[in-house]
Parts: C-alpha cells; sequence; structure tokens
C-alpha cells in the first residue's frame, strides 16, 4: 500500500514513547512505515549549526519561541526581508531554541531560491529527502508530486516535527511541504512576501538597530577596536544601511586586515560610488546578494527598479515612477511598485509613497547605468522634471502645501540639476521649482498667520522649532508671573501684618522694631509696585529689573531676620524664608529673562530670514520680468505668458512675506523696552 493511504489515526496528543522520544500511537497499513516511525534512528536532527555572532533580534526570537510553545496545532511563520537581512540566521537561531520541543525531528531544506549558480530545488525532490529522513523506503515513496506530498502529509501528523524551509523563491515550493494536521511548526524563510499562502503568520525583518549593529560589528571585530573608535563605528554601521550582511562584511574586513583602523574603512565606505564595491569579502558581497533579487524579476519589474535608480531622492510616489517609465499611468507605475515591495527591494513610507534602503539604491543606479545608453537616462529625467514642474504649478495654485513639504527634497535636488544644466540661467522649469520652493518655505513661517493665529506665543512655538522649550511665549510667561505675583501680594500682606505686629510691640528694643517696621512697609510697597510692573511689561529688561529687585529683597529679609535674631524675635525664621523665596524667585526671573532672549534673537534670526527671502522675491519678480519682455521682442506669446504668470506669482508670495515680516515685526517682544 502507498504511503499516502491513511488508517485510523491516533488524536493528536496520544504519545507512546520508543527508544526515549516520543511518537503518537497510530495504525498504519504499510508494516515498513509503521516501523520506521518507531524506529529511534527515523528521529532527523538536520538543522544547520547556527551563526556563531547572531545578535538582536530579540523580539522576533520571542515571537518564534511563543509560537513553539504554543503547540497544539501546526503552526507556519514567514521570516520575510530583503537580501542580507539576516532571515535564514534568524530562523536557524530560533529553531535551535526550541528544537527540544519537538522530540520527533527537525527537518531542514535549502530551497534554494536565491542562490549564486543554482535552480531552485522542485518541491518533489525536497519532500522525498524529507520522507528518507523520516524512514519511509524509497521504494515506498511515491513517483509523482501530489502523491509524495500526501504521504508526507500523513507521516507528519503522527509527529510534533520542526520543519525549516529555507530561501524559498515562491509559493508553489512551499505548499506540498506544508502539514495537514499534527501540532508541528513550519518556519519559512523568502525574500518575497507569499501572499498566496493561506493561514501564514508573516514576521517582515527590517534592518538592525543602531545599537544590534554596532553590537554585531563588535562581535565580529572584537568590541575593544570598536569601542576606541566609536564615532567611525557609528560611520560604518550607517553605511552600511545596517543591513545585517553589510555589518558582518565590514567586520570581516577589519578582522582580517589588523591594520585597517575602523577610521580608514568609515573614509572607504563614505564614497557612495566605491561603497557596494567595498562591501565584499571572500564569497561574502552586498552586490551579488541584491543581483539574485534583481535577476528574479520579470521584465516590467526589473525595468522599473533600474528607472528608480534614476531618481535622486531615497523616497519615490508613484507619479514619479510613471514619469520615469513614460509609458505607464501612475496607477500602473503604483502596482510594480507594490511588487517591488512585495519583492523587498522598496519599503512602505506612506501613501503611494516608498523608500529604497540606501545600499540598495546604489544598486539601482549602477543597474540603470548598465541597463539604459546615456539618451535614455537623459530622457528619463527629463520626464520627472517635466513631471515635478507641472506637479509644483499644480500645487501652488491649489495651496497643496502638504505636497510640497513632502517633496521639498526632491524639488531641492532637481531645481540644482536644472541650474547645472543651464550654467544657472533661470529658466521657466528653475523658475517654477525655485518659486515652488520659496511658497514651501514661507508657508511654513507663515502658517500660523494665514491661520488668523498671529499671536506672539503662536510664532514662538514655531519659530524656535526642535527648541521650543526656550521659547518663553506670552501665554505662558504671563502665567508663570501671574503666579510670582500672588505669591509676591500674600508676603506684602504677611509684611503688613508683622508691621502692625512691631507697632505694638512696648519692647526696650524700640529702635530696632521700628527699623524693621520702617524696611517691612518698604519691601511691601515694592513688591506691590514690582508686581503692577511685570504684568503690564512682561519684557526682557522688566524681567530683569525685577530679578534685581528680588535680589534685593532677599538681602533686606536676610537683615531683617539677623536683627531678629538679636533680639530672640519669633519673626527671625519668617524672615529666613522670606529671603529664599525672593532668592528662588529672582533666579526664576532670570531664568525667564533668558529664556525671553532666546527668543527674541530667534524672531529677529527668523525676521532677517524672511527679509532674505524677500530679497529673492524681488530678484525672481524682476529676472521674469526680463525674461517675458525678452520673449515679447522675439514674439513668442506663449513663452512671454508664460514668464508673466510667473512674476504675478513670485509677486503675490513677496506680498506675504511683506506682510508676514510686518505682522512678525509688530508681534515680537521689544528686547529693549
Amino acid at each position: 500500500m502507498a504511503v499516502g493511504t491513511t488508517g485510523d489515526h491516533a488524536s493528536v496528543g496520544d504519545h507512546a514513547t520508543v527508544g526515549g522520544h516520543n511518537i503518537q500511537n497510530s495504525t498504519i497499513v504499510n508494516s515498513s512505515v509503521t516501523m520506521a516511525l518507531r524506529d529511534p534512528s527515523t528521529f532527523p536532527r538536520q538543522l544547520p549549526r547556527p551563526v556563531d555572532d547572531f545578535t538582536g533580534r530579540d523580539a522576533e526570537v520571542e515571537r518564534l519561541v511563543g509560537l513553539a510553545d504554543a503547540g497544539a496545532a501546526v503552526v507556519v511563520t514567514a521570516i520575510e526581508g530583503t537580501a542580507g537581512v539576516g532571515k535564514t540566521a534568524l530562523a536557524v537561531h530560533a529553531a535551535h531554541q526550541v528544537k527540544d520541543r519537538f522530540p520527533d525531528g527537525q527537518l531542514y531544506a535549502d530551497l534554494l531560491g536565491y542562490t549564486v549558480g543554482r535552480t531552485p530545488t522542485p518541491p518533489g525532490e525536497v519532500v522525498e529527502g524529507f520522507l528518507r529522513s523520516l524512514g519511509v523506503p524509497a521504494e515506498d515513496i511515491p513517483a509523482h508530486t501530489d502523491a509524495r506530498a500526501a504521504a508526507f502529509r500523513d507521516v507528519v501528523s503522527r509527529r510534533r516535527l520542526l520543519v525549516v524551509l529555507d530561501n524559498a523563491r515562491h509559493e508553489g515550493q512551499i505548499r506540498p511541504l506544508l502539514p495537514a494536521s499534527g501540532s508541528s511548526l513550519v518556519i519559512v524563510t523568502s525574500r518575497t512576501v507569499l501572499a498566496g499562502l493561506d493561514g501564514v503568520l508573516r514576521l517582515p525583518l527590517d534592518v538592525l538597530t543602531e545599537d544590534e549593529a554596532l553590537a554585531l560589528l563588535a562581535t565580529t571585530v572584537g568590541g575593544e577596536r570598536v569601542a576606541s573608535e566609536p564615532a567611525a563605528a557609528r560611520e560604518v554601521v550607517a553605511s552600511c544601511g545596517r543591513l545585517p550582511l553589510a555589518v558582518r562584511i565590514a567586520g570581516r574586513l577589519l578582522e582580517t586586515d589588523p591594520d585597517l583602523t575602523v577610521a580608514d574603512l568609515a573614509q572607504a565606505l563614505g564614497d557612495e560610488r566605491e561603497r557596494l564595491a567595498e562591501l565584499a569579502v571572500g564569497d561574502l558581497a552586498v552586490r551579488s546578494a541584491f543581483e539574485l533579487s534583481h535577476r528574479a524579476l520579470s521584465g516590467d519589474l526589473s525595468r522599473m527598479f533600474s528607472l528608480i535608480g534614476l531618481h535622486p531622492c531615497q523616497e519615490i510616489s508613484a507619479d514619479a515612477a510613471a514619469a520615469l517609465c513614460g509609458d505607464l499611468t501612475s496607477q500602473q507605475a503604483g502596482r510594480l511598485l507594490r511588487d517591488l515591495r512585495h519583492a523587498h527591494l522598496l519599503e512602505l513610507a506612506g501613501a503611494g509613497r516608498y523608500r529604497t534602503h540606501d545600499l540598495i539604491r546604489l544598486f539601482a543606479a549602477d543597474c540603470a547605468e548598465q541597463d539604459f545608453d546615456p539618451d535614455e537616462r537623459d530622457h528619463a529625467f527629463e520626464r520627472l522634471v517635466s513631471s515635478y514642474v507641472a506637479a509644483a504649478r499644480q500645487a501652488i495654485d491649489d495651496e497643496a502645501m502638504d505636497w510640497l513639504e513632502v517633496e521639498r527634497e526632491v524639488l531641492e535636488v532637481l531645481r540644482d540639476a536644472v541650474d547645472h544644466v543651464t550654467d544657472g540661467v533661470p529658466d521657466e522649469r528653475s523658475a517654477w521649482l525655485d518659486l515652488a520652493l520659496a511658497t514651501g518655505r514661507n508657508h511654513r513661517l507663515l502658517r500660523e498667520r494665514w491661520e488668523g493665529r498671529a499671536t506672539l506665543e503662536s510664532w514662538a512655538r514655531r519659530l524656535c522649532g526642535d527648541a521650543a522649550e526656550l521659547a518663553l511665549h506670552s501665554a505662558v510667561r504671563v502665567h508663570e508671573l501671574a503666579v510670582v505675583m500672588r505669591r509676591a501680594a500674600a508676603v506684602a500682606r504677611f509684611l503688613s501684618r508683622v508691621r502692625r505686629i512691631y507697632k505694638r510691640q512696648p519692647w526696650a528694643f524700640a529702635d530696632m522694631a521700628a527699623g524693621a517696621a520702617a524696611d517691612t512697609q518698604r519691601i511691601a510697597v515694592d513688591m506691590e509696585d514690582m508686581a503692577k510692573r511685570l504684568v503690564a511689561e512682561p519684557r526682557l529688561a522688566a524681567l530683569t529689573r525685577a530679578a534685581d529687585e528680588f535680589t534685593r529683597l532677599a538681602d533686606d529679609c536676610r537683615r531683617l531676620a539677623e536683627h531678629c535674631r538679636g533680639a530672640r524675635d519669633p519673626f527671625a525664621e519668617a524672615f529666613d524664608k522670606l529671603a529664599q523665596t525672593c532668592s528662588s524667585d529672582a533666579a526664576q526671573c532670570r531664568g525667564w529673562g533668558q529664556q525671553l532672549d532666546r527668543m527674541t534673537r530667534t524672531v529677529a534670526d527668523s525676521m532677517r530670514l524672511m527679509g532674505e527671502s524677500l530679497a529673492i522675491d524681488e530678484r525672481w519678480i524682476d529676472t521674469s520680468t526680463r525674461f517675458a519682455a525678452r520673449w515679447e521682442e522675439k514674439r513668442d506669446p506663449r513663452r512671454r505668458d508664460e514668464f508673466r504668470q510667473i512674476a504675478r506669482a513670485w509677486r503675490d508670495l513677496a506680498d506675504r512675506t511683506r506682510q508676514g515680516l510686518a505682522e512678525l515685526r509688530a508681534a515680537s517682544p521689544d528686547q529693549e523696552g
């Protein structure tokens, strides 16, 4: 009877112990298979040796261990990621962590989906090898793949196995190797998203964190060398894009060449044109790993990937990809970008936007160099520029400021590229790109005004940017000063009571009492006056004066405390506390003054930048007007109208900048006041 024939199987979990191993009781018609299942020699241990320098991935390992501990049903998990990200290393490392949970054996197969000089292994061949490892005689193994897969499912249903299917190319390699029942765990690794597999738990694998990458480098080359050059080590792992394969190669380069310093390697990898060539040692090379992924792409995907190498920045949109292709709609280009993401050659960066890993971007640029002649590359780049000019004009008309912000880096690079081609002579393209950049820049400065909230505090929040903690906008400042003023008023009321108490005392220290009463009266009056001034004039000079006055008041209170102690007066302790309060308030006012000073300087810098921006606006207005006049003389109405439109747009922008600058001047604090 064929192995694929099943009998009455025991339920999962009904185990017997044979030769120290757990197997499930079952009745199988084929006696040779029955004997094989009960033969201790048929419990395979096929896991390869784990990577010695495995580093990080704690969360991923914990998840895989958790799946193994669940144990009651077949679990298939797919570790997916780009070339060199460490999928196999993670799978094998995790498999060794949990192998004791699978006493009936561990199976492993390299499916050769992406291996130099090898074709992917047919699933029927893998199933045959697994059946042999599980003790099924060769003569009982069916000839056809489907029958072999059925026999494999039958045998595995009686065992608790760990199966690692490494380096899969597509779903067809995997399906015949998956158990249908039992309590096994299957771990699959692939460079592609195996979207066609049902019931698969996916584990996308990203690059290492900086700390993990540094730890991997230290593990490979030695902690002392990395610790002795920490800044250079960070540069190395950054140039490697924190890709484990690249970091491991960098470590091997340092390990095999003791005279090579980490700084030397960082400098070598700093040249983007040579980085991929540098990241190679022995039979390990980043470029080779990427080439295998590239060769696996279809014609359309391969062309799209190479064209992405012509894009000047890491992020690309579907519209930009369509422009580079020239013969695709944005929707069609978007589908190709999605497929490249599924091949883990792109990462999702947002709605309709994708990002390339640093090293993959360099590889794509090399592919573009090889796949397209110079004219094709130039035409593709011209299409990209024209597309962005048209989109920028639309964004300016529609005030699509979010688009201008997202695409700012690309607009800057394209503007510089156009200026280089035209030797700095403005034309329509550079004018529109520059206008788009200026619109976005000034919008960031004027956003609050456009929203109708041009108050001092909103200007301070925006203009201070990441250093917002230094900004003392008016709402917060007045609130905090009010707290101090309430404290000052309470102190004044306390001092008034003290003065009245002193006046009623029939002491022998009448002179001291009179002096204390006068001092307390003066302190109370000074504090009340200072409170009024600070509320009415919350400016830098007022804060500075307040700090000085608080300091003087603290000194007066200390002198009063000394008088009281000399006279054994019970108010000595109260004056000491009041002196401490005044000193604290003095320090607080000085701190506020420093913050207000920083904010004032920040606002002044912003006004200077807006003034410079206004000068640029005026220059473009003049340039565009002159170009319009030139095309008028040449009787070219299309170009004349084009530059007139540009001039009008620059004039509108200059008006907005001028108005915003005036409002900022009106709202900014007077440092001299």
